[in-house]
């Protein structure tokens, strides 16, 4: 089974948290795959977070069920 099919079950059966962590992992092995370093992705949201800046519908949209961003890299 592949990594992203048990997310969509966890998150299907109501893991919510479970299915980030995994994603997270998900995450994590294709940025070794594909050689992509904490610079690059921090950069990578920042410019995300500054083009979703303004309160558009896909800032909110990014924010999830929760109201908070899903992802957030903190160095």
């Amino acid at each position: 089974m592949k990594l992203e099919e048990c997310r969509g079950m966890l998150a299907a059966g109501g893991k919510r948290d479970t299915a980030n962590l995994v994603s997270v992992a998900i995450l994590d092995l294709r940025m070794r795959l594909y050689h992509i370093g904490d610079a690059e992705l921090k950069a990578l949201c920042e410019e995300m977070a500054a083009n979703t800046e303004g309160g558009s519908r896909e800032a909110e949209q990014a924010q999830g069920l929760h109201g908070r961003p899903l992802l957030r890299v903190v160095k």
